[in-house]
């Protein structure tokens, strides 16, 4: 459990990954694995938390601190790096595709969800409720959807996103949604005059990291080469990321802003 300081107790800084957190025993110093969901028992980022050292002769108690804050699709980028030093290269293609997948639901969420309830003139009234069926209902709606779907859909909220001005606008279009996403086109794209938006909607347009992932895992199980997978890595790393930022999406207030230039269509 997540408890406070006790100075009797030694800690040591987390070195985290999205599944699990390691740490080196301040007493014995032997490197420990934990897993946050079998271990630690929660997803919530570490600030304080005490474990005891898995090594037999030891087993000494003490507090790990320093977890990180990213968003989970950030998490599974970083992971992409860490794979990929390791020469862990089918798992580096896994995770950063997964990385879209979840940045993907991320952003329906904020721009569905946190952004038109907070647009509401009667913002204060039935927030919660309003919050928690409509979460459930855009699960109830995406939650078959693999890649290709998720994908569709990021953009069709990108380029409708204007028009979800509160939460009557957002729930007619959470409804609305489709079984099977239809393709945006790309000339639809092009028509963007914020250029910087257009650039990162075709980035995600032209992503083919789909591809290579499917390859790894389906019948062929290819072992993806050093320069594919750091080419598709470092696109999925670079173009995420800078959707964040431009989305405003990408700190811990993400419900709370908008987007730099969100005026702009």
């Amino acid at each position: 459990m997540d408890i406070a300081m006790n100075r009797d107790i030694k800690s040591a800084d987390i070195d985290p990954t999205y599944e699990n957190i390691a740490a080196t025993c301040p007493s014995c110093m032997q490197r420990n694995v934990y897993n946050r969901a079998s271990d630690i028992g929660h997803f919530r980022a570490i600030s304080n938390h005490r474990v005891v050292c898995l090594n037999n002769e030891c087993g000494a108690p003490f507090d790990v601190v320093g977890d990180l804050i990213n968003p989970g699709h950030e998490m599974l980028l970083l992971d992409s790096w860490s794979f990929f030093r390791e020469k862990r290269y089918i798992q580096a293609v896994l995770s950063a595709a997964t990385a879209y997948e979840l940045f993907f639901a991320h952003f329906l969420r904020v721009e569905l969800l946190f952004r038109p309830n907070q647009r509401d003139p009667d913002f204060f009234a039935d927030e919660i409720r309003w919050l928690n069926d409509h979460a459930q209902l855009l699960v109830k709606r995406t939650q078959r959807h693999g890649f290709e779907d998720m994908r569709r859909l990021f953009l069709r909220v990108a380029l409708d996103r204007h028009s979800l001005t509160s939460r009557a606008a957002a729930a007619s279009y959470i409804a609305g949604l489709p079984k099977k996403p239809s393709a945006v086109k790309r000339g639809e794209i092009e028509t963007l005059a914020n250029l910087e938006r257009r650039k990162l909607l075709l980035d995600v347009f032209g992503a083919e990291i789909a591809q290579l992932r499917n390859k790894v895992v389906h019948k062929d199980a290819l072992r993806p080469s050093r320069e594919k997978t750091e080419q598709a890595i470092s696109n999925a790393y670079k173009t995420i990321f800078a959707i964040g930022a431009h989305f405003g999406i990408g700190d811990t207030d993400y419900h709370l802003n908008e987007s730099r230039e969100d005026a702009a269509p």
